[in-house]
């Protein structure tokens, strides 16, 4: 027991340090920094469209493209930076197929040096890796804010990024996010003002959540989902699951609904309520349009 206890005390200096030596997109313990928790996305494709608390930032951006982290542009992100010699890149896209660095195939194989959670080693010289170490995408657009946004809460939501990125708004780092395939969202309404505001985004092509990616595929980068501002109230509904439970015949059925209500204003909640409908269309083609019990007040 004395042995183990001596062993942890000498071992866990070292795991710290060498965490805390690592960049954000070659440490395991970082897979996001400022970013908003998880939750289910409230929005159908359709009705993006038309809803006026959505805002499509997709489009014609300006983007830098860098064979490594060495060249990449260190200070674009700065408000007095100009990206007016950059070249076009459409969003969202991957940067490959618009002709931007090498889109590679490989199906078990890494395409980088394995040394995990390191994805900058040196690789062999017939791996596309070894001229392209980590490319890195610089991009950079410009968005002004809705009026009706004035009193809102603004988030700022990435679909999908291959495979890490840092964010910043008019020369402030917003924050960090890693995990290809699923989105990111950040909390922008301490960052942006009236008037353009300028978004830059950085993206690596490789980061240590590559390491989860070995599947028989392209390896594509870059923002290749749609980017989106989002406004709520102050006080809104953060997250919510829906449970059916049909009974034996499906003649009838118990849904069961649990909300997450998010209140960042300064204010107790006061006359707030929740209400839930069923809304579609049966089997048969018949609308359906049902409200869920009574009203829930706060």
């Amino acid at each position: 027991m004395i042995k183990i206890l001596i062993l942890g005390i000498l071992f866990s200096p070292i795991n710290f340090l060498y965490g805390q030596n690592l960049p954000d997109w070659e440490n395991p313990d970082v897979n996001g920094i400022n970013k908003e928790k998880p939750h289910a996305y409230g929005f159908l494709p359709s009705e993006k469209a038309n809803n006026p608390m959505i805002q499509s930032l997709n489009g014609i951006w300006k983007f830098k493209w860098s064979p490594d982290l060495q060249s990449r542009p260190e200070y674009f992100y700065k408000e007095n930076y100009s990206v007016e010699s950059w070249d076009n890149i459409v969003v969202p896209g991957n940067w490959e197929l618009q002709g931007f660095g090498t889109p590679i195939y490989t199906n078990i194989t890494y395409p980088f040096q394995k040394d995990e959670p390191n994805v900058t080693s040196e690789p062999p010289k017939y791996f596309t890796a070894y001229t392209e170490r980590n490319p890195v995408g610089s991009y950079c657009t410009s968005f002004s804010i809705l009026e009706n946004w004035n009193s809102k809460l603004v988030f700022l939501n990435f679909g999908g990024v291959q495979s890490a990125m840092y964010v910043w708004i008019n020369g402030e780092k917003v924050g960090y996010s890693e995990g290809s395939m699923t989105p990111a969202e950040f909390d922008i309404t301490k960052y942006i003002h009236s008037g353009e505001n300028k978004l830059a985004v950085e993206v690596y092509r490789w980061c240590d959540g590559s390491y989860l990616e070995d599947q028989d595929m392209w390896r594509l980068s870059g923002i290749f989902r749609d980017v989106d501002l989002v406004a709520h109230s102050k006080s809104f509904i953060r997250d919510y699951s829906v449970q059916a439970l049909p009974t034996s015949d499906f003649s009838n059925a118990t849904v069961n609904i649990r909300m997450n209500i998010d209140n960042r204003s300064e204010e107790t909640w006061k006359g707030l309520y929740v209400e839930a409908w069923i809304s579609g269309f049966t089997t048969k083609g018949n609308v359906v349009d049902i409200l869920l019990n009574k009203k829930l007040i706060f």
